[in-house]
Formats: structure tokens, C-alpha cells, sequence
């Protein structure tokens, strides 16, 4: 805060404050007479003609000191302004940042954060004069100013200010402060950034300022009372790409932001599907609602799921698109060896795989659900575990005779123990009597369908020879073992990656024979998809790549809820063809024709979904030592006058000092 004074060149009339002192101590006051008979009338007149040495007489004196001071400082005009402001003649250079991220658009009292938002900017602007520079920068995911530079034209920032409304996006606050500096870079006088805002805590809790370079930082709330809110944060289905008629489940998971209990009613709807469920939350809480679906053809299916209506309608709803495939894509590499051929047709058992047959890895293309490579010779170990920890399923036979050096590459790059000692060829073991598979890891959930024992005992069959595997590290899970020393089914890690060691030829086992043979190599493939789930992390504001070819030509439409309902929306001109969304919901695009090309889910950002605000302190603390209101703002820019308090402060020292005397004079 800063003082100055408007006609400071009469800043030497301060010495007349002296004048009550001087009037006080010199003047004579001519003694009353009295016929007397005696002493005692004498004393009395010196008592009361001794001016400045009982306490009443100092009251008076400082009443009249204070009374002229007032008067004084009427004519000298004093004026407070915020620290930085420019002086009366300077020109000031103000950029107002206006959030308008999702948050923005919480009512409290029947009126939005917005509203009030874009009232106090307003406030900020309006006392700007034809000297002064001012600009707006919106701030949403990708902020942006009304002028490329600073200009006079206020009236038509206030237009515009009026006429906006408020995102769906998440706000990037450092970029729009970064603009707001860039813009007040090269101005000449006051500098000054006005941010209005709601200074959401999970926004601005961890903001690092930019460097202002010098420029003022004033903060202007824009939240009013914390808002509670019941939000729906998350939703995702499991398996991500469900296969028609496949099970799918369906998790929504549900907020309460807010001091009291909640019992929100959870919707969802997928085509002609309505399904719901009542949930209780405790204050500050999370559930998960599920719901369980099938779709009976392949293509894309939208999905959305809606709470009860509270003050924040942007986060009622959650949306999502199953993409439902005909078939699983399985590419078996390798030579043809009987275990390949065992795989294959275990594969076609199944029903679900489309087979495809490659000589080596570098014939496949796209992406895939499984790979089988039979005796494996070590070619591209990065690009295995590339596509394991993608999902994919792999399952690798080293090739007999092949060096321990190339299941080294595949364990995740780390060395195998003792690797010095154990280098050279993978031999094969022949047994004199017949090997029985174990159990090695009976917890595992590859094994949790042969708990009850319906499928089968897997662990059923002889086998007659494998290969001699080295020590494998730690990470290594075996799940199948011909003994203690001796892995037939190795998990190399978490991620579904295998290391499979179990010769499939007729003439030396009979374990593909056995009934839960089929039901396990299933579950590897098949039991890791229940394990996967997939949401949306599409984003208003951000720009969508459409997978269609340059130039083709297509029609956006904006899908209303569930029931496949949609509005056409305006092409987006330019090269490579996207999709900037600006509100949540589901896209699609489709041919002349009306074919649908794609389709894509899009989310509010979750962390807009908590609406409570820096506290006071907090902004001080962590923003801005300059808190005010949009009118206070404006006043502190342009100057509060002290006049009206200083003529009131007078006439109250006068009416004292008269209140004073006629007491005091009365007892006499």
C-alpha cells in the first residue's frame, strides 16, 4: 500500500498544526473581577489562569491539535493505491486473467464462479482511461488473449467479458501467466496482472509463480463459499475390448466432495441397456459403482453413466466406448514343430482367434492379443517385452541348443544368476522314467479355475524330455515345474511374458490329452484379459487425431448419452484431420454416406471435480500478497481519497472540544 497527496505542493501548510499550541501557551486570558475579602478568591483566579498545567487543558489542547490537523489535510488531498500502482500521470498497462476452467461453473447462491468472475473483471476495467493499455487472457486448457497486444479499446473488452461463458477444461495457469508477462514485457509505466479466479486447491496448491519481471500481482477471488459437490471421477471396463457377447464389467467411481453424507443414484445406459444403483458416501469419500454388460455384435458402443443433479452439473455424467471386436488377433512365429502345431489347434478350439503364420518377427505388423514362437532363437527380445508390458500375451519355446545367452536378452535385460557358469547350449533332458508336472505356484490366478476342481487337476500328463533351463532371477515366477530344480511354465516378471518349456510332440507326452489342458492354455490368454481395464483420458480442450487419410472426407457429430442419438458439429478444417472437443461427452465421425469411421469418449479432468479453494492465507502465501475484490482492485489502482474521513474526523474533534468546554465551563 501507498500513500501520496494530490496538491502536495501545499505540503507546507502542515506547519499550521502548531497554531492550537501557540494560540494556547501565549494568549492571555484577562481574569474575571471580584470583590474579595480574603486570599482565597486569589487563588482560585491563579488556579484557573494557569493554562496548559491541569489535565483538562491538555484534552483541549490536543483536541484543537487534531482538529487542525484534519483541516490541514483536507486541503492536501492524501489518496491510497496498491503497491505498484502507477502515479495519477503515469500510464498503467493491465492484463486481467480470467479463469474459465471447468471449476468456474460451480453455483454457489444461485449464481456460477463465472458470473461472479467475469463481474469483477469488469470492475477491474472499468476505470481504465484513454491513456491506459489493457488486454484479457482467458484461461482454459490452451489460453488465449482478445488482443495480440495490449490496446485502449476497454469498451470492446468489456463486451466481451460479458458476452463469455465458462469451459469445460482444465486450466493451464502457468502458460496464461507467462502470456500475461509477455504482453506487459515491453510497456512503458505500471505493470500490472489482475488473476479472477476461484484458486482451486488442486490447481494453485502446487504452482510455481513464472517470473514476473517486475510486474504487479494482484489476486481476486471469485469462489464465494466452498461448494460440496458429488462427482463421478472415473469410469472403465474390464476387458477394455470386449469380444461379442463376452461379459464386460463396468466400475464408475463416485466422490463426495462435501461435509455431509450423500445417496447419490448412479444410471447407466450402453444402447438399449438402463441399469442403476444406490449408493451411500460418507463426508470426503470415494465407492465404486459396477455394473455388468454384454454386447452382442462388434463395433463401437458409447456408455454412459449420470449421478443425481447437485450445484456442479459438469462431472455429473461419465462417458466411455467399448470397441467390440470380432475376434482376437494370435500370431503363431516360428518353424512348425509339433508344438506349434498343438498351439495352433488349441488356438482354433477356443473360437475366439483369428490365426496368423509368420516365419519371424519382423513379418508382423499392427497390434496383437497373442504371439507364440516356437523355438525361439532369440531374435528381438526388446520387442517381446515391449508388447507383454502393452498387453499382449507371449509365449516363448526356446528352439533346442539354442545359447542360455538368449534367454539372458529376454529377462527383462538383467543378468541371470551366475551367467558365467551356466553359459553355453540349451541341452535336452531325456528322462529314463517319465517327468509329472507340480503345481509351483498354487496361488496364482492362472490357477484360480481349477480351485474347485471342476476343470481337471492341470498339473495331469507325463512328459518324457525338456530342456536344461539355467537359474533364473528373481523376478521370475515359475507356475509349472517337473521339480524342484527344474521349471516347465515361467512368468518372466508381471506382465503376462512366458517362458514355456513343455514339448508338445505325441511321442513324448500325453498332456495335451489331459481335460484341463484346453481350459489352461485359455486362462492364459484369455484370464489375463479379465485382469485389463481401460477408461477415457481424452480431454476437452485438447485436440483429438482423427485415424482417417488426409483429405477423406468426413462429418463430426456429438453423440447425445447412450441411445446413439447424435448432432452434427462443424468440420475442422486443416491437415492432419482432429477433433478439438469443448465440452465432455462422445464424438464420432462418419462417412458421406454415414458410415461410422470412429468414435472416442471425452472426460472432465478429475481434479476439477474438488472444489474447494485456497483459503485467504493460503492465496497470500502462495500467490499473491494482494487479495481483493474487483471494486477494491479498481480503488486501490486509482486512488482512495481520505477526504470524507478526514471532514468527518474533524467536525467529530470539533464537536468534542465544544462538548468539552461547555462540561467543564459549566461547573464553574
Amino acid at each position: 500500500m501507498t500513500f501520496s497527496l494530490v496538491n502536495w505542493v501545499l505540503a507546507p501548510l502542515a506547519a499550521l498544526v502548531l497554531v492550537p499550541l501557540l494560540v494556547h501557551l501565549f494568549a492571555r486570558s484577562r481574569p474575571p473581577r471580584y470583590a474579595f475579602s480574603s486570599l482565597e478568591f486569589l487563588r482560585r483566579v491563579m488556579r484557573q489562569t494557569l493554562r496548559v498545567k491541569r489535565p483538562r487543558d491538555w484534552i483541549v489542547l490536543l483536541l484543537r491539535t487534531l482538529l487542525a490537523a484534519c483541516l490541514i489535510a483536507l486541503f492536501l488531498r492524501p489518496i491510497s493505491r496498491s503497491a505498484g500502482s502507477a502515479s495519477p500521470f503515469e500510464r498503467r498497462n493491465v492484463v486481467v486473467v480470467i479463469d474459465r476452467s471447468a471449476s468456474m461453473a460451480a453455483l454457489s447462491g444461485g449464481r456460477s464462479r463465472f458470473a461472479t468472475a467475469c463481474a469483477e473483471a469488469s470492475e477491474l476495467l472499468a476505470d481504465l482511461g484513454r491513456r491506459d493499455a489493457a488486454n484479457v487472457i482467458w484461461m482454459d486448457a490452451a489460453p488465449d488473449a482478445v488482443f495480440p497486444e495490449l490496446g485502449p479499446n476497454v469498451p470492446f473488452l468489456l463486451g466481451n467479458v460479458r458476452s463469455a461463458s465458462v469451459s469445460f477444461e482444465a486450466a493451464d495457469i502457468e502458460q496464461a501467466l507467462q502470456m500475461a508477462v509477455a504482453l506487459l514485457r515491453d510497456a512503458d509505466g505500471a505493470r500490472e496482472i489482475d488473476v479472477v479466479s476461484d484458486f482451486q486447491a488442486t490447481a494453485w496448491g502446487n504452482l510455481r509463480l513464472p517470473d514476473l519481471e517486475g510486474a504487479a500481482l494482484v489476486a481476486v477471488p471469485a469462489a464465494g463459499d466452498p461448494a460440496a459437490n458429488t462427482a463421478l471421477t472415473d469410469l472403465a471396463l474390464t476387458p477394455a475390448d470386449p469380444l461379442p457377447g463376452e461379459p464386460v464389467l463396468v466400475s464408475c467411481s463416485v466422490w463426495n466432495y462435501g461435509d455431509l453424507p450423500v445417496r447419490p443414484s448412479v444410471f447407466l445406459s450402453a444402447g438399449e441397456t438402463r441399469q442403476s444403483r444406490e449408493l451411500f458416501l460418507p463426508p470426503w469419500s470415494r465407492t465404486t459403482a459396477q455394473f455388468e454388460l454384454a454386447f452382442p455384435a462388434a463395433g463401437s458402443a458409447a456408455i454412459t453413466a449420470e449421478c443425481s443433479e447437485d450445484d456442479f452439473a459438469a462431472d455429473n455424467a461419465r462417458h466411455a466406448v467399448a470397441h467390440v471386436r470380432p475376434h482376437l488377433r494370435a500370431g503363431v512365429v516360428g518353424t512348425r514343430t509339433p508344438t506349434a502345431d498343438v498351439w495352433e489347434r488349441a488356438l482354433r478350439a477356443l473360437g475366439l482367434f483369428r490365426i496368423e503364420n509368420h516365419a519371424t518377427l519382423d513379418t508382423l505388423e499392427g497390434d496383437w492379443d497373442a504371439l507364440l514362437l516356437a523355438d525361439w532363437n532369440g531374435e528381438q527380445p526388446e520387442r517381446l517385452r515391449q508388447a507383454a508390458r502393452q498387453g499382449t500375451v507371449v509365449l516363448c519355446a526356446p528352439a533346442p541348443g539354442g545359447e542360455t545367452s538368449t534367454l539372458h536378452s529376454l529377462l527383462s535385460g538383467s543378468p541371470l544368476p551366475d551367467a558365467s557358469e551356466n553359459s553355453g547350449p540349451l541341452a535336452r533332458r531325456t528322462a529314463s522314467t517319465p517327468m509329472h508336472l507340480a503345481v509351483a505356484a498354487p496361488d496364482d490366478p492362472l490357477f484360480t479355475l481349477f480351485s474347485q476342481g471342476a476343470y481337471g487337476d492341470p498339473s495331469r500328463g507325463y512328459f518324457n524330455a525338456a530342456l536344461g533351463l539355467p537359474a533364473l532371477p528373481a523376478d521370475a515366477i515359475p507356475l509349472l515345474s517337473y521339480g524342484q530344480d527344474l521349471p516347465a511354465l515361467v512368468r518372466l516378471g508381471r506382465d503376462p511374458l512366458y517362458l514355456w518349456n513343455l514339448d508338445l510332440d505325441p511321442a513324448n507326452t500325453d498332456w495335451p490329452q489331459q481335460a484341463a489342458f484346453l481350459p489352461l492354455f485359455g486362462e492364459l490368454f484369455l484370464g489375463q484379459r479379465g485382469r485389463m481395464s481401460g477408461n477415457s483420458d481424452r480431454l476437452p480442450g485438447i485436440p483429438i487425431p482423427l485415424d482417417v487419410p488426409p483429405g477423406t472426407p468426413i462429418e463430426l457429430h456429438a453423440v447425445a448419452g447412450g441411445d446413439g442419438s447424435s448432432q452434427p458439429l462443424p468440420a475442422i478444417p486443416g491437415a492432419p484431420m482432429r477433433l478439438l472437443p469443448n465440452a465432455p461427452g462422445i464424438f464420432e465421425w462418419r462417412s458421406p454416406e454415414n458410415e461410422r469411421q470412429g468414435m472416442v469418449a471425452v472426460n472432465l479432468f478429475p481434479g476439477e471435480s474438488d472444489l474447494r479453494p485456497l483459503t485467504d492465507a493460503e492465496v497470500r502465501g502462495h500467490i499473491s500478497s494482494t487479495l481483493v475484490s474487483g471494486r477494491r482492485a479498481r480503488d486501490l489502482r486509482e486512488g482512495v481519497e481520505w477526504w470524507p474521513w478526514l471532514l468527518a474526523l474533524a467536525l467529530a474533534w470539533a464537536l468534542l472540544e465544544g462538548l468539552a468546554l461547555w462540561n467543564w465551563e459549566g461547573r464553574r
